[in-house]
């Protein structure tokens, strides 16, 4: 746990600047902690979108999509916001039925994880999706 500790300046000065100063650093290590891995998977998942347009094969009809959270505070609804978001880009009718987003609590996450070989030592969102030939990408 971080904690911000607020100690008056002996000489009266610069007390102000030692605060910018944890401030910052504070706001420096929440954005790489969390917020840019988190934008990065983003990143990713829109990647792949793109190019499921260029395949001429629709998910639901000629294979199946799973996205698999791998941060258990994260909900269902969360999810098929997610889901809602993924399948506009996509713009293709039917596939809905095809792509699954999936939320879990922290054993189950940590069961899949190891079933399929996925290592992480701290909270982490990542997408697990199984192709046609039955491979698991990351």
């Amino acid at each position: 746990m971080l904690a911000l500790i607020f100690v008056p300046s002996e000489q009266g000065g610069g007390g102000a600047m030692g605060t910018f100063i944890m401030l910052a650093a504070f706001i420096g290590i929440f954005y790489f902690l969390l917020i840019r891995p988190q934008r990065q998977q983003q990143k990713r998942h829109d990647q792949m979108v793109k190019g499921l347009k260029d395949v001429d094969r629709m998910p639901g009809k000629d294979f199946q999509i799973i996205t698999v959270s791998m941060a258990a505070y994260e909900t269902t609804e969360l999810a098929q916001k997610q889901k809602d978001r993924y399948l506009a880009m996509l713009d293709r009718p039917g596939a809905e039925e095809g792509w699954h987003f999936l939320t879990g609590d922290e054993a189950s996450i940590q069961a899949l994880a190891d079933a399929v070989g996925f290592g992480f030592n701290a909270p982490v969102c990542c997408a697990i999706t199984a192709i046609p030939t039955g491979s698991v990408l990351y």
